[in-house]
């Protein structure tokens, strides 16, 4: 029998699970976003950057909406924020089981939807994405975002996100 070098640590060992191999034994899991973006041609790339940097510029043509809500001064680049977070927005998309192309048209017609959008600053930002952070008020969602979140049948996760106060 050959005799084979020990195992370094940190070399596929992980507490718990044994030894884990590498080479697609586990499927991956697909990034939906990424994986449909390979295959667009040029163009749609193009359009695509585009709608993001218009999408991005509606966000933030009124500043950081927490803080002009609490009276506060804004700390950091004001930011897009999507109302409806972007994983739930492919998760949709994924239920739907389209083809690759119409999933993917679909996926950046949902991401980069005005009436998704809000600008907030970097701090706001971190606040509304951590459970220790000053959550974004309800108060603050517009008619469109609670629009776009039913257009989805979504609605039940702004409620969720977004607590009233």
């Amino acid at each position: 029998m050959k005799r084979r070098k020990p195992l370094k640590p940190g070399k596929g060992l992980k507490p718990g699970k044994g030894l884990q191999r590498s080479g697609g034994l586990r499927p991956a899991k697909r990034n939906l976003g990424r994986a449909l973006a390979k295959g667009l041609p040029v163009a749609d790339r193009i359009i695509e950057d585009e709608l993001k940097l218009n999408w991005q510029r509606w966000a933030v043509r009124n500043g950081c909406e927490v803080c002009r809500y609490f009276g506060e001064a804004c700390q950091g680049v004001v930011q897009g924020h999507h109302v409806l977070y972007q994983q739930h927005i492919k998760d949709y998309v994924r239920g739907l089981q389209l083809q690759p192309r119409e999933a993917t048209l679909l996926l950046r017609d949902l991401l980069w939807d005005r009436r998704n959008a809000m600008g907030l600053c970097e701090r706001a930002h971190m606040w509304g994405q951590h459970k220790r952070g000053r959550p974004v008020p309800r108060q603050l969602l517009q008619p469109s975002h609670w629009e776009f979140a039913e257009h989805l049948g979504m609605a039940h996760r702004l409620e969720r996100l977004y607590p009233a106060q």
